[in-house]
């Protein structure tokens, strides 16, 4: 018997759902989204702000009547997860969020110089060289190596070339979603539907993510009650680099009562 469903959010759903597909089975099912302009979902030529994502995830969940979903959201989705709970009381019943952004980070909003950054960065010839240098394989490379992960050589060729070829999916339109992120447009303040919420949450973090201490502080100073854990050996991914250990302390919070 299905005890409840599972919804993971994510940017790459073939990558991050490893620790929740060790969850799929008899009791859970898991539901593994790619969002717009992410993975292999459509890339439409856009704006991306934070409640376009709020208004998918709920739609998601009501269109495949998903029954008393737990959200597993990392890094930036983490935020529109967090809305989503305020957006429609009631429809999601708990809240993981895996290395989520500062609190302070995500209460910037754009400002006039933000606005030029993404004309530049959109613009057809001059946004889509930066884009494909910064999704360039070296690029990524080297993103994984210095600061996705603690261990250096759990960076693999086959993760890199997963990333990069789903960087350059849709004809290289990932650089709309790109300039929307790199100029504060997915930005939310999160205090007021945090403090708010009725469900519970928990923070897993990873123990080497830069400022893991103080970023888990900002958020358990607005709401107290937050569960955290921390996973050592980790960085900013510790659903790649120690996904057992990760679905073990999903299962944990889903299974609590």
């Amino acid at each position: 018997m299905i005890k409840q469903d599972q919804v993971l959010l994510s940017s790459c759903s073939t990558l991050f759902t490893r620790p929740l597909l060790l969850l799929n089975g008899i009791e859970y099912t898991v539901y593994t989204v790619d969002l717009p302009g992410c993975g292999r979902s459509d890339r439409p030529e856009i704006l991306y702000v934070n409640f376009y994502y709020v208004q998918f995830i709920c739609d998601f969940i009501m269109h495949m009547n998903i029954r008393n979903p737990v959200i597993v959201a990392s890094n930036l989705t983490t935020a529109a997860a967090i809305m989503a709970t305020a957006y429609k009381k009631g429809l999601i019943r708990k809240c993981i969020l895996i290395n989520p952004p500062s609190i302070s980070s995500l209460s910037q909003k754009p400002n006039p110089i933000s606005k030029i950054r993404y004309k530049v960065l959109t613009a057809p010839l001059i946004g889509e060289l930066i884009y494909n240098i910064l999704s360039s394989r070296m690029q990524i490379d080297m993103y994984f190596a210095e600061t996705y992960f603690y261990n250096p050589f759990h960076d693999t060729d086959q993760l890199v070339d997963t990333y990069f070829e789903s960087s350059h999916l849709g004809n290289g339109k990932g650089y709309y979603l790109a300039a929307s992120i790199m100029s504060g447009y997915l930005n939310v303040n999160v205090t007021r539907a945090l403090r708010q919420a009725n469900i519970p949450f928990k923070i897993i973090e990873g123990k080497s993510t830069e400022d893991a201490e103080k970023t888990v502080f900002e958020w358990t100073h607005i709401r107290p009650n937050i569960e955290t854990v921390y996973i050592e050996h980790t960085k900013t991914l510790p659903m790649l680099e120690e996904p057992e250990k990760t679905a073990e302390e999903i299962l944990r919070f889903i299974d609590a009562c």
